[in-house]
């Protein structure tokens, strides 16, 4: 995958090279046309839920494998900081896969997306969340958790939204029990 990135910038580069010292004028679109040929590309989108450096490096074999089975040029790793940026990019063409969370099965029935693959961890296709504090605090048990600040991650987040607020209702805890 490396070498085929910096194959096709040295391509690049040579082109461009090459054209500038070409005397004729051209508009950018039979510029691009004539120096890129028009590459099939699919581009996956992935919410950021860690350091992105690591997110591409750890997703590579991925899009590498992706790039094999597809015929494509290359797939291309898109990451967002949240699950409504993914369905947005979805919504207006801008990426062609969006990994969204399990929220969004629902309201995706309703529309023109449709899953087709579920991720497998451990042999499993289910996980969960948890609530975690830290080892000095006074919450010994979910009922302490009553008049503290919690913090939730996005509300479309199955596991970081969905499963604690469950959890916590589940013990008659609403979210207005809390104090922030």
């Amino acid at each position: 995958m490396i070498m085929k990135i910096q194959s096709f910038i040295f391509l690049l580069v040579i082109s461009v090279f090459f054209i500038a010292c070409d005397n004729q004028t051209q508009t950018k679109e039979e510029l691009s046309s004539e120096v890129i040929p028009e590459l099939k590309i699919i581009r996956f989108g992935r919410i950021a839920h860690t350091d992105p450096e690591a997110l591409i490096i750890q997703y590579a074999p991925l899009m590498e494998y992706l790039t094999k089975v597809t015929g494509v040029d290359r797939v291309d790793l898109k990451l967002y900081n949240s699950y409504d940026k993914i369905l947005s990019e979805l919504e207006n063409s801008r990426i062609d896969i969006g990994w969204l969370g399990t929220s969004f099965y629902a309201s995706l029935k309703q529309s023109n997306f449709e899953p087709f693959v579920r991720p497998v961890w451990k042999g499993r296709v289910t996980y969960q969340g948890q609530i975690l504090t830290r080892v000095d605090s006074n919450i010994k048990s979910i009922q302490d958790v009553k008049n503290t600040k919690f913090a939730f991650v996005s509300k479309n987040s199955t596991s970081g939204f969905v499963f604690p607020k469950m959890m916590l209702e589940r013990k008659n805890i609403q979210l207005r029990d809390l104090r922030e």
